[in-house]
């Protein structure tokens, strides 16, 4: 099925998340035996790719549970005499969140910046794409010549800084950490004070545990997988020595962002850019990716207001209760004191 699917839709080649994008020719595609006349129209037509991911999606689903099946009972057979714990399987309900959706148009190699405005949309942020570059939320990197070494390339660090021109088909992208620096930077604004948001890199953490740790709760989730959910792969002509630290790095080609919005047993659900809104990937293959590009993956965590503020106004009494006792004390010794001095004065006399 997954070959069935591919067929069906554009075949992108690129370096980072956008570049020339080159339609598959004509073709033809097997569906449960039916043969579908796959050309420009049916890449095009949006609907027709979406009644046959549905209709992969119900069949991946039949296959998936027969191998579970078999799976469990060659496990069984295979651990006699032990107890066996089958795995967990994800519901096949949808979890699916309303987030913003914003495409790359005009943004050829900006994804991480895309998808980045989709998830503080949600939070209500009304930052574009490219105002986190113009307004100085991501600083900017390029690659260029040694200049004293003109068989090397010297340029930024992908995980401090944005390579090249997100407006340019020739850029790069970046890594999370640029990401995590740009929104330390956006919620530091004096504008966007109020939002009570915590910055969360999950970056190493499974994407099943995302989505139960994290989509299930109602946050979107930014992950960096590949275009089209392509092989990645690491070219020499990408390899460049970093400003900072003078080590070589090879950017992964293909590379891409997405925004992790839901998932179902067998589909993530990502607002992809370049693509569309709820995008449907296979499980598996998205996590291979995932894991190809280091399993990069960052959320916003909101907080209550009025629970931050409820929480500062108890600290702030509990502060003034105990000023206001040592004043008291303070000024009750100083009474004893003299009482006493009083006393001794009144017998003296």
């Amino acid at each position: 099925m997954k070959k069935t699917i591919a067929a069906l839709l554009a075949v992108i080649t690129l370096t980072s998340c956008g570049a020339s994008a080159v339609v598959a020719e004509p073709q033809t595609a097997s569906v449960n035996g039916n043969i579908i006349s796959a050309g420009m129209k049916a890449v095009k037509d949006a609907k027709t790719d979406r009644a046959l991911l549905e209709l992969a999606e119900k069949e991946s689903r039949k296959k998936n549970s027969e191998e579970q099946k078999e799976n469990n009972n060659k496990t069984n057979e295979d651990n006699k005499g032990e107890e066996v714990f089958p795995d967990p399987e994800m519901p096949n309900e949808v979890f699916y969140l309303d987030v913003p959706y914003f495409s790359q148009a005009e943004y050829p190699t900006g994804c991480e910046l895309v998808s980045t405005s989709m998830l503080l949309a949600y939070y209500g942020i009304d930052i574009t794409a490219g105002e986190l570059i113009d307004n100085g939320y991501i600083e900017t990197g390029s690659v260029y010549q040694d200049p004293k070494n003109s068989s090397k390339l010297r340029g930024g660090d992908p995980n401090k800084v944005f390579i090249g021109d997100p407006y340019d088909e020739g850029g790069f992208g970046c890594y999370s950490g640029a990401i995590v620096s740009g929104l330390e930077n956006i919620l530091a604004d004096e504008q966007y004070a109020d939002k009570s948001l915590e910055i969360r890199d999950l970056s190493g953490m499974a994407m099943k545990d995302i989505c139960s740790e994290y989509i299930d709760k109602g946050m979107p989730v930014l992950i960096w997988a590949s275009i089209n959910m392509v092989p990645t792969e690491k070219k020499e002509s990408n390899t460049w020595y970093l400003d900072d630290t003078d080590k070589e790095f090879t950017w992964t080609s293909n590379e891409h962002c997405l925004l992790l919005v839901g998932y179902n047993a067998d589909y993530y659900y990502l607002h992809d850019p370049l693509r569309q809104e709820a995008t449907l990937y296979e499980r598996k293959l998205t996590e291979k990716r995932y894991s190809e590009l280091g399993k990069q993956a960052i959320t916003l965590i909101p907080h209550e207001k009025e629970e931050t503020d409820a929480v500062e106004e108890e600290s702030e009494d509990k502060e003034e209760a105990s000023d206001k006792e040592e004043t008291e004390e303070n000024t009750e010794a100083p009474s004893e004191e003299a009482a006493k001095d009083k006393k001794e004065d009144e017998k003296q006399s």
